[in-house]
This record gives structure tokens, sequence and C-alpha cells, in this order.
């Protein structure tokens, strides 16, 4: 009997070691599992964070996309009026040379007039 006692107390103290190591392991899983749980919330709100942000450039994106379009239909307006214009302008330059020849043949057929009257 002694003997089994013996085996006993020494089951028993190796049982309770074995509940002293799981109660620190509990206690370390605990923790850890506080730990993950802290670590997933701020996940998670860097998460909301960051769709928040997406949401934004998404939008600026959008914004901006709208305000190249608008530009490019005005550079396409300008263009058309510069052509325009750089018609415009050929056609009064010939219309210049022109009314310049005019004059020119003007002014001579004056001078030949001056000279008939003269003499």
């Amino acid at each position: 009997l002694v003997e089994q006692n013996v085996c006993f107390e020494f089951d028993i103290t190796e049982l309770r070691r074995q509940v002293l190591v799981l109660e620190e392991e509990k206690a370390t899983s605990g923790s850890t599992a506080r730990n993950l749980a802290e670590e997933k919330e701020k996940i998670e709100s860097q998460n909301i964070h960051l769709n928040h942000q997406l949401s934004e450039l998404r939008a600026s994106l959008s914004s901006a996309e709208s305000k190249i379009e608008l530009l490019n239909k005005e550079k396409v307006n300008f263009e058309t009026e510069k052509v325009s214009l750089c018609h415009q302008i050929a056609t009064l330059t010939k219309e210049k040379t022109a009314s310049e020849r005019l004059a020119q043949e003007l002014s001579n057929q004056n001078k030949l007039m001056q000279k008939t009257v003269e003499a």
C-alpha cells in the first residue's frame, strides 16, 4: 500500500504539474487570442480606411477623366478654329496682295495720265 501510495502521490504530482502547464498554456493562448482579436480589429479598421481612400481615389479618377474629356473636346474645337483662322489669313493675304497690285496699277495709270496731261 505504501508503495502504491507513493506511486499515486507521484502520479498526483505529475498530474498537478500537467495541470499547471495546461493552465499556463491556457493563459498564453487566451493572451494570444486577445492579441489576435486586437490585431484583427486593427486590420479591419485599416481596411475600412483603405476602402474609403479607394472610393475617394475612384471619384477623383472619374472627375479627372471627365475633365480630360472636356479638355480634349476644347482642343478639337481650338484646332478647328485654328484651321479656320489659317484659311482666313490665307484669303486675306491673297486679297491684300491683289489690292496692293491693283493699287500699284492705279498708281502707274495715274502717273501715265499725269504725263499725258502735262504733255
